[in-house]
């Protein structure tokens, strides 16, 4: 079986600051135990405590571990088992990214 292990580049001009979630305990429960039968499929607005700087990444490994589109296209042709993708929207006043989360 292959497996793939993702690593932020820390070195990356990307810098991204997530306010708080404010994610109900269960959705949060089930997001991090990987229960995907259960996880909420509507878009997550997250904020961010100030507007980032740099460039986007294809991959952030914050609070939640966001992935851009690019990317969540590559692992769903690759993985197979136990990978899900919410919808995200980081929002800072007027600017608003898109990402996926990845469980």
């Amino acid at each position: 079986m292959r497996y793939y292990v993702l690593e932020e580049d820390h070195q990356a001009e990307c810098k991204i600051y997530l306010g708080n979630l404010n994610l109900p305990w269960d959705q949060e429960m089930v997001m991090i135990l990987g229960k995907i039968e259960f996880i909420n499929t509507e878009p997550i607005n997250i904020p961010l405590k100030q507007q980032p700087v740099g460039g986007r990444s294809d991959f952030l490994n914050t609070q939640l571990t966001l992935v851009s589109n690019a990317l969540m296209n590559i692992i769903k042709e690759k993985a197979r088992d136990r990978v899900f993708f919410r919808p995200a929207f980081l929002i800072y006043e007027r600017l608003t990214l898109t990402l996926m989360s990845v469980s």
